[in-house]
């Protein structure tokens, strides 16, 4: 058996991605009779996985929000007379935590008709279900619903997490590294030095897997690159000018290196809409679908109007976890003011805008607040025309926003 993941939309002529044998090793020691197959349904509907050996039928051509379709195929395989069982499946999927119901199915090539059992179990970002049979004879619901699988977390969990998020990482890696090489001529690539912040360098999406290879840090430490600092080589011919692509303001994907002497006819100019537009197309593709949790935080993104605030816990938590301290800057802001402060503020900067109040915070991370005083909101004044307040600690913001941070990251 081999769990296959859904192919995201940028890529559906390329193979699906297949899990590393240690997900099957997890499911092995779940408990699960023999013959259960597996599909995985994000909570909004999106296809996000299955077993190979889950009937074909089923999940044959959905497209990526499939849950519906899915159960329009179960029902037309069921004996009539037992239909209704699925809305009491359906009703326990928004009542219960697990559960599991028996139905009869008809005869379908190659599948004999007799009983099966349809499991489910809720998970962080959806509905994992598990199919049992067609047998001949009863199928134990109470014994299967207190298999490991089902019992405990930590069975089949973190490896399954694990290799979803990995999914995320690779494929916004590729995304960025295509449209970098769309947007600077093959001759001069060899002067760009590209390394992805989660995914291995060389690596190969989707056939590689996180238990391949350890995943580099990239360059975190490297400088934002509108920013003044470059690096002189000793023979101070080379000037280099680093970049930290993030998706959606937050997450880094990719750090680029490139020496502004090599760049050719496209110039230092031309770098900067390249790297624009690779931002642009990463927030895009892990806006269309992702198959975990990681960058979902771009859900909450609107242009101009940045963050929404029930996403700030989210996207500040992110922040936290990356640097460890977040400061934020209020600005007076009306809605006329909000596509000039998306265009001036930096690629790194996440903001969140509050229409009732016209104000909006921008989010610094690593700066405290005598650093955001003494040092950024003189440079943020010169880039906008509006009004900067003094900056505000996590709770400074939750109070005046009105928004829920949660205390261990305050």
């Amino acid at each position: 058996m081999k769990i296959v993941a859904a192919q995201h939309p940028l890529f559906r002529k390329s193979e699906s991605p297949v899990a590393p044998e240690s997900l099957n090793e997890a499911l092995r020691a779940s408990g699960l009779p023999e013959d259960a197959s597996h599909v995985r349904f994000s909570r909004k509907g999106s296809l996000l996985f299955w077993s190979d050996d889950f009937p074909s039928f089923l999940r044959e051509d959905l497209p990526l929000d499939a849950m519906e379709i899915f159960w329009g195929e179960v029902e037309s395989w069921m004996v009539p007379l037992d239909r209704g069982v699925l809305e009491k499946f359906r009703e326990m999927l928004s009542k219960e935590s697990r559960g599991g119901v028996l139905f009869r199915v008809r005869r379908r090539p190659p599948y004999p008709e007799g009983r099966c059992g349809l499991f489910f179990r809720n998970v962080e970002d959806g509905f994992h279900y598990v199919l049992v049979g067609p047998e001949k004879g009863d199928i134990d619901v109470e014994a299967i619903l207190n298999t490991p699988f089902f019992s405990r977390e930590d069975v089949f969990d973190p490896p399954c997490k694990e290799w979803l998020t990995f999914l995320d990482d690779a494929l916004l890696a590729k995304v960025a590294v295509q449209t970098l090489q769309e947007g600077i001529p093959d001759a001069f690539l060899p002067a760009v030095d590209v390394r992805p912040v989660r995914v291995p360098p060389g690596e190969v999406f989707p056939e590689c897997s996180p238990e391949e290879v350890p995943v580099t840090s990239g360059g975190a430490g490297l400088a934002r690159w509108w920013g003044t600092v470059v690096e002189h080589a000793d023979t101070e011919k080379e000037v280099r000018v680093h970049a930290t692509i993030r998706c959606g303001r937050v997450l880094p994907v990719l750090t680029v290196s490139a020496d502004v002497h090599s760049l050719g006819t496209i110039g230092m100019s031309g770098f900067r809409k390249v790297l624009a537009r690779i931002s642009s197309r990463t927030l895009e593709a892990a806006r269309d679908f992702s198959w975990s949790l990681r960058y979902r935080y771009v859900d909450g993104w609107k242009e101009p109007e940045g963050y929404a605030k029930e996403w700030a816990s989210v996207v500040l938590g992110h922040l936290v976890g990356e640097s460890g301290l977040v400061t934020l800057l209020p600005l007076r802001a009306t809605r006329k003011d909000l596509p000039m402060v998306h265009r001036k503020t930096r690629p790194d900067e996440p903001y969140f805008w509050s229409d009732s109040q016209e104000r909006l915070w921008i989010a610094l991370r690593g700066t405290d607040l005598e650093k955001a005083r003494s040092i950024v909101s003189p440079s943020v004044a010169s880039r906008m025309s509006l009004r900067v307040e003094p900056p505000v600690s996590l709770q400074g913001f939750a109070r005046m926003a009105g928004v829920d941070i949660p205390s261990g990251m305050e």
